[in-house]
């Protein structure tokens, strides 16, 4: 097999920042490492040598290379503990890292509850319950969202009148 360009080309051993924070790397299973980088694979791919990388590491570098789809070694990656980049938890897995972040993570930037509505604030979980405890929009709810639903209603209107006029 032949490649594209030196090896080491475009990997997380160089400018880009590696997604995780590993708890305990040193402890991770070495069959779990990339042959570039020598980190844990993210998006793991094998190269048609049998090499196995991270799907970064190996892009523009080798000719062919294909997911890596066996069960076990994606269960092995999620069960990696790591911390979590905006609040520091450490009782995490890789494998449920995106969950905690979209559900838990206090440091995740949010909504309020009040979106739906059109109330503009975003700000961390952390400080989700102090904006919406004078939020101006929550207690103007039903009158809103009567005004919202009836707007969509006069847009689709508008749009079927300008469609039947073409």
């Amino acid at each position: 097999m032949q490649h594209n360009k030196p090896f080491m080309y475009r990997s997380y051993s160089n400018s880009n920042k590696h997604p995780y924070d590993y708890i305990n790397e040193k402890a991770v299973n070495k069959s779990l490492l990339c042959s570039s980088c020598g980190r844990p694979f993210v998006d793991p791919v094998v190269a048609d040598d049998g090499r196995y990388g991270c799907k970064l590491c190996f892009e523009g570098v080798v000719d062919s290379m294909q997911p890596v789809k066996e069960f076990l070694i994606l269960a092995m990656l999620n069960a990696i503990e790591v911390r979590c980049p905006g609040c520091g938890a450490e009782d995490i897995t890789r494998g449920q890292l995106a969950q905690h972040e979209r559900e838990t993570c206090s440091q995740a930037n949010v909504s309020c509850s009040a979106a739906d509505i059109k109330c503009p604030w975003r700000g961390t979980r952390a400080t989700l319950d102090e904006h919406e405890k004078v939020c101006v929009f929550e207690p103007l709810r039903s009158a809103l969202k009567e005004l919202i639903d009836e707007n969509e209603k006069l847009k689709e209107r508008v749009k079927k009148l300008e469609q039947a006029n073409q």
